[in-house]
């Protein structure tokens, strides 16, 4: 299927059967005439119709699943109106199209068609339905609970309520954090996924809702709800003590959901973004990771006067060309899933000391991302600054 801007779709929006039926002349005055004698633009009813169920069609409907949600066309009814109706956004109408393949043309749907509403694309099915789902029968709501027991009189009266055992967990970032958090790749493959155009073409800079076009659709197996992170690999990196390559730094600019699939193309929303998104950007599936929980350790009590056994050093500071990093921001090491890195590592930020003394720490992190390549690490709490070629201890 031609993928087709917005501004430009609205020329074609499928018209109701009975404005399409009254008018076809009308149609073709204001179309280009070709040499065949045919309307640019005009695609002219099916001629041949035949009686299915007690109404006239030229199709054959399938019979709609027994668990899908049914339509019955009445006169008036457009694939338009009908992902309005259904979805709240009329734009939606290949969803609906997509799902009713024995419908030759959209323009040209009849009263008593039996069409599947498929689910709005990235929401759970609902239960089946010939039209709106009906209202669940109201319930009476359950009974308040019963007064808590009154508190005995005498030694027990007036203690403080009792301390949950165990650590209190605190997270250790927030879900949009987790969104943009960069990654180190050993090396970067490019994903034969791409946002190969977008719905307004003088908008180069794509952000939060905008609409995308991806440069492949069903031959991939693609389908509508699917979600993907969008990212952007940079240089590769060179580890600032072993002056080797390290690993490459790739961005992770946002997630976009597929909204409809056609055979070789796509189009999706961008529901988070983190920078500027680009046509080109690659796509892999996006992969939701939870957000690490950490107990709230001050850096004075993990400091000791010498490191322990699994260091790594920092490659990285937030972006490629920053110096130096403190509370709140993301730097990258060159410890990954090989040493048996994990998301919610605590790392300490050390540098030696002078001839020979005690170490100097510097702050303490998370572990939020991990490949291959190394590891991302939040700073939680810093005591100085952190730079290219400190150190970073497992803990």
């Amino acid at each position: 299927m031609t993928i087709v801007p917005r501004r430009i779709a609205a020329r074609f929006v499928p018209v109701a059967l009975a404005l399409a039926l009254a008018a076809p002349a009308a149609l073709a005055q204001e179309g280009t005439p070709l040499e065949d004698g045919r309307v640019k633009g005009y695609v002219p009813p099916p001629a041949k119709l035949h009686l299915v169920d007690g109404h006239w069609t030229p199709y054959d409907p399938p019979t709609p699943p027994e668990d899908a949600r049914v339509h019955v066309v009445v006169p008036g009814d457009c694939l338009w109106n009908l992902a309005a109706r259904y979805y709240g956004d009329p734009w939606l109408w290949p969803t609906i199209w997509d799902a009713n393949r024995w419908v030759t043309y959209s323009h040209w749907i009849y009263p008593g068609d039996p069409l599947v509403i498929p689910p709005k694309p990235g929401e759970v099915p609902e239960r089946a339905t010939t039209e709106y789902p009906e209202p669940e029968p109201a319930t009476a709501p359950p009974p308040p609970p019963p007064p808590p027991p009154a508190e005995p009189e005498g030694e027990t009266a007036g203690k403080a309520p009792a301390v949950p055992a165990g650590p209190v967990l605190i997270p250790a970032a927030e879900r949009q954090e987790m969104i943009c958090v960069p990654q180190l790749f050993e090396r970067f493959d490019p994903s034969p996924l791409r946002i190969a155009g977008r719905e307004e073409p003088a908008k180069e800079m794509l952000a939060t809702g905008d609409i995308v076009y991806l440069s492949a659709g069903r031959d991939m197996g693609i389908e509508p709800g699917s979600e993907y992170a969008i990212l952007r690999p940079g240089e590769v990196l060179r580890h600032p003590v072993q002056r080797k390559w390290a690993a490459v730094f790739v961005q992770r600019l946002g997630r976009l959901r597929v909204l409809t699939v056609q055979a070789s193309s796509a189009t999706a929303e961008i529901l988070d973004s983190c920078d500027a998104i680009l046509v080109g950007d690659y796509l892999v599936p996006w992969r939701e990771k939870p957000v690490p929980m950490v107990e709230r350790i001050p850096l004075a009590k993990l400091a000791s006067p010498y490191p322990g056994r699994l260091n790594g050093t920092v490659v990285v500071c937030h972006e490629p060309g920053d110096e130096i990093a403190g509370e709140g921001d993301v730097v990258g090491i060159d410890l990954g899933s090989r040493a048996g890195i994990t998301a919610g590592d605590r790392i300490l930020f050390w540098r030696p000391g002078e001839n020979g003394g005690a170490r100097r720490v510097l702050a303490q992190g998370v572990v939020l991302q991990v490949t291959a390549g190394g590891a991302t690490v939040k700073i939680l709490e810093s005591r100085s600054e952190v730079t290219i070629g400190d150190r970073a201890e497992v803990l």
